[in-house]
């Protein structure tokens, strides 16, 4: 019984490999028409991929010129914040100033009304 099952066994080993190691001995025959249609694939294949690659360069281009034009205008601003920045500090100063000169008139003037009037009371 156990030889009779072992046999079994090998037959069936024998039979799942030989037709397993026989595919694998048959060579791939190609024909002229097969090979033609790889190159014909090859080439395709290539132009897609210089397609693409013009299309990834194009907007990586693109992408970088919106960029540019984007720290330009924000160069732009900043300068322009800037000039408005600077031209405040010179209206604060001029007005700075001119306050100090009719702050002195004013004391000036008053002083001038009071000496006046105490010259005047003291007579």
């Amino acid at each position: 019984m156990r030889k009779a099952a072992y046999t079994v066994l090998l037959v069936l080993l024998l039979s799942a490999v030989c037709p397993a190691s026989w595919a694998a001995t048959q060579e791939a025959s190609f024909t002229q028409q097969d090979r033609d249609r790889l190159n014909r694939l090859e080439v395709l294949i290539e132009e897609g991929f210089k397609n693409l690659n013009k299309r990834i360069d194009d907007g990586a281009a693109s992408t970088n010129k919106r960029i540019d034009d984007t720290n330009k205008r924000i160069d732009d601003g900043v300068a322009s914040t800037n000039k408005r920045i600077d031209d405040t500090k010179l209206q604060i100063s001029t007005m700075s100033t001119q306050f100090n000169v009719m702050l002195g008139l004013i004391g000036t003037i008053f002083i001038s009304i009071v000496g006046v009037s105490a010259l005047i009371y003291s007579y």
